[in-house]
């Protein structure tokens, strides 16, 4: 019998946080549809602490490179399409 036990969370960048998956949604939530400044209505609502600050520049950081990536990807799929055509 296999004993391997993996979390959920793992090879994700929910990897390693303490807090759970529905503060989580709520913190990204809150994240996209309010304008800055944000820091104060999120510690009270979300009962955080200064790491208010730490997970919403990691949340920042992610949505860079998903946007890269997503940028990067549909410039790659135009050049492809530019080639074809000629």
């Amino acid at each position: 019998m296999c004993n391997l036990k993996i979390n959920v969370y793992h090879g994700t960048w929910f990897e390693g946080t303490y807090m759970d998956f529905a503060k989580i949604c709520r913190f990204i939530a809150y994240f996209l549809m309010l304008q800055p400044p944000r820091h104060k209505f999120l510690m009270i609502e979300l009962q955080m602490n200064d790491s208010v600050i730490d997970w919403m520049n990691f949340y920042r950081e992610v949505n860079y490179k998903i946007l890269f990536y997503t940028v990067h990807l549909y410039l790659s799929l135009c050049n492809v399409c530019l080639l074809n055509e000629l």
